[in-house]
């Protein structure tokens, strides 16, 4: 007895389904590892360290290599990665007044150093999205209204006093939460 039933033909001569996973950190002074940073704090530079915005704590990926007929490859990948952290800085107008308002550190460089209680790449990582407006909060009680050492020296020199530094908001800012 004969049959007229042809074998099946393989559609996919080859399958290939490569996973990785890594579980790393990257911790640094600088806020960016993609080019060269000068310190956040030139009175001290080992001051703040923390996750580099370049830090991706989990990385997972995954994909699917097919081998067809005649010499044709299909490939697919994917990669999930969590969340790059932020430091949370000031917003400066780059205006020489701004050293009275955010050079906490009192290095002659407003707005450059993660606002005071915080670190390099704390937002992601130490204070969440949910946490924001308590460390917001937190900020604005222990150092809201304050004399930078800048105004602290033009007190000390005697040209001005602290109410009318502060009455020229010339004091750190006091950060409100947004609602919600």
């Amino acid at each position: 007895m004969r049959s007229d039933v042809r074998s099946p033909v393989r559609f996919i001569s080859r399958l290939n389904t490569p996973i990785s996973y890594s579980l790393s950190r990257f911790n640094a002074q600088a806020t960016d590892g993609d080019f060269v940073n000068s310190a956040l704090d030139f009175r001290d530079p080992g001051k703040y360290i923390g996750p580099n915005s370049l830090d991706r704590t989990s990385q997972l990926s995954g994909g699917v290599i097919m081998d067809l007929p005649k010499g044709f490859r299909l490939d697919f990948i994917t990669h999930w990665y969590t969340a790059l952290p932020q430091t949370i800085t000031f917003a400066t107008n780059s205006v020489a007044e701004d050293i009275l308002q955010t050079d906490t550190n009192g290095d002659g460089q407003p707005g450059v150093a993660p606002i005071p209680g915080t670190q390099v790449g704390s937002f992601g990582r130490g204070i969440k999205a949910d946490d924001l407006n308590h460390a917001l909060t937190k900020y604005s009680n222990a150092f809201g209204n304050q004399l930078t050492p800048a105004g602290q020296a033009l007190v000390a020199a005697g040209l001005f006093t602290q109410q009318q530094l502060t009455t020229l908001c010339a004091v750190t800012p006091s950060l409100n939460p947004p609602p919600g």
